[in-house]
């Protein structure tokens, strides 16, 4: 099983079907979207009145059994790169800050095609997403992790013996939940147009996060902090019948021992909106992921990218 082919399909799918339609493109203040042209599946997203430019890139996948089905479990990293003139600018690292300014980035605020390469892996990731589904889109379940602060720090000077944890000079503290999440809310709300219907189940967790050191000889070593929380929302799209096997078997199961659940339950549209001050950042649940679903309106555009000059590998988008 090609499992790149199997999760650029269903992404492009949900982009192409569900978000060049204009008034799902006002709704979702979406300014475009562009496949980028690699080895691997990869797409921009711009999105107004957000601090930067938004990638979602393909990491890996494997097939999975489950009910007696056989579904594609995908992990994909969520990446932003800032504007210069967004507040969140300075939370990135001096070298990103660096990369950003240079001419590895073309007019579009994206890495141009030639030089893609040359930005570093770990650079301007502010949390993952995955999507577990089965190939008749009767079940999918879209999960968005990250911290609250994406902190990097570097060792200044000893303070102690070598297991003493020595003084650190923070480089990097990105609010990653805060950063990342309209990506999320943007996907799922895309899908529910797609699939014309709405989620099935919502829940949340927080578990005990961690910031990177990197030591005299630029290792990054993970250690847990007290103040960084590890933040996790999934939405389960099924029908409502089999909704509360499918969260067992996709999201019930899979908890880790330290994850602490702050709210979980099959939902209606106002059960769900009651559930999004429970404890997460304030950046709430969509009513849009119901308005969507039952919204019957209708593609002008077929490209994926949705604008005259597709061929690039980023649309003609507003320098911010």
């Amino acid at each position: 099983m090609d499992l790149d082919s199997v999760f650029r399909n269903k992404v492009e799918s949900l982009l192409v079907t569900a978000s060049w339609v204009e008034q799902v493109q006002q709704m979702l203040d979406l300014k475009g979207v562009s496949q980028v042209w690699g080895d691997r599946p990869e797409w921009y997203v711009w999105i107004d009145d957000t601090p930067g430019v938004y990638a979602l890139v393909f990491e890996g996948g494997e097939a999975i059994q489950a009910a007696d089905q056989t579904l594609y479990a995908g992990r994909f990293a969520a990446k932003c790169y800032p504007y210069v003139s967004a507040g969140v600018f300075e939370a990135f690292s001096p070298r990103e800050r660096e990369v950003i300014k240079s001419d590895l980035f073309d007019h579009t605020h994206t890495p141009c095609l030639e030089t893609q390469q040359e930005v570093p892996e770990a650079f301007f990731t502010i949390g993952s997403i995955s999507l577990v589904a089965d190939a008749a889109e009767t079940v999918a379940l879209f999960t968005f992790d990250s911290l609250d602060f994406l902190r990097w720090s570097t060792l200044s000077a000893e303070t102690g013996s070598e297991n003493h944890l020595h003084e650190k000079n923070c480089i990097r503290d990105i609010p990653g939940w805060q950063v990342g999440y309209p990506l999320f809310d943007r996907l799922v709300s895309l899908y529910a147009f797609y699939v014309k219907k709405p989620p099935a189940f919502i829940a949340a967790t927080r578990s005990p996060g961690f910031e990177t050191i990197i030591d005299a000889h630029q290792s990054p070593v993970s250690r847990v902090c007290a103040d960084i929380q590890q933040l996790s929302t999934s939405v389960l799209f099924a029908n409502p019948a089999d909704t509360d096997a499918w969260a067992g078997t996709l999201w019930r199961s899979q908890l880790e021992p330290e994850e602490q659940i702050v709210f979980e339950h099959a939902c209606t549209h106002s059960a769900c909106s009651n559930s999004a001050d429970n404890g997460l950042p304030p950046v709430g649940i969509n009513t849009l992921w119901w308005d969507l679903a039952h919204a019957n309106l209708k593609s002008e555009l077929a490209s994926t990218c949705g604008c005259k000059d597709h061929e690039h590998h980023a649309c003609e988008v507003e320098k911010v």
